[in-house]
């Protein structure tokens, strides 16, 4: 199973935290997206990330933030493999170091999970949300 690169994104304290890893998990590059993004900035945001890294680039985000932040549907709307770790995988990351990781380095480890059978298997895809419920009356 040979895989693109992964993006794994950790809410910080000022931006949203993104780490993208290689197919063999070196950390390539890791930034920070600010908060409150409008639907277009978040785009410009993925096409940045596909520019550099190509389009078989992953995301992968915690459940909280795939709930709360809108770049993960925008995200599989522009054709992106969203996963979403289940709860107790991202607890078990965050507490796993002896020390308080940052951000950046959970956000890393997130973008590994989609990397190996065992974790991968774990995670679930994100799904296209679906389309208007009301139907227009005209």
């Amino acid at each position: 199973m040979r895989l693109g690169p992964t993006c794994g994104l950790w809410p910080g304290a000022r931006a949203l935290i993104g780490a993208v890893v290689d197919p063999d998990g070196l950390l390539v590059a890791a930034g920070g997206l600010p908060p409150g993004n409008d639907d277009g900035e978040d785009a410009s945001w993925l096409s940045h990330l596909e520019a550099h890294y190509g389009p078989d680039l992953e995301l992968v985000l915690t459940p909280r933030l795939a709930r709360q932040n809108p770049l993960g549907r925008v995200a599989v709307e522009l054709g992106y493999q969203v996963w979403v770790a289940p709860s107790h995988l991202v607890s078990l990351v965050a507490s796993a170091a002896w020390y308080k990781p940052s951000p950046r380095q959970l956000a890393t480890v997130l973008a590994r999970l989609p990397l190996t059978r065992a974790t991968r298997a774990a995670l679930r895809q994100l799904p296209l949300a679906p389309g208007p419920r009301q139907l227009r009356l005209l």
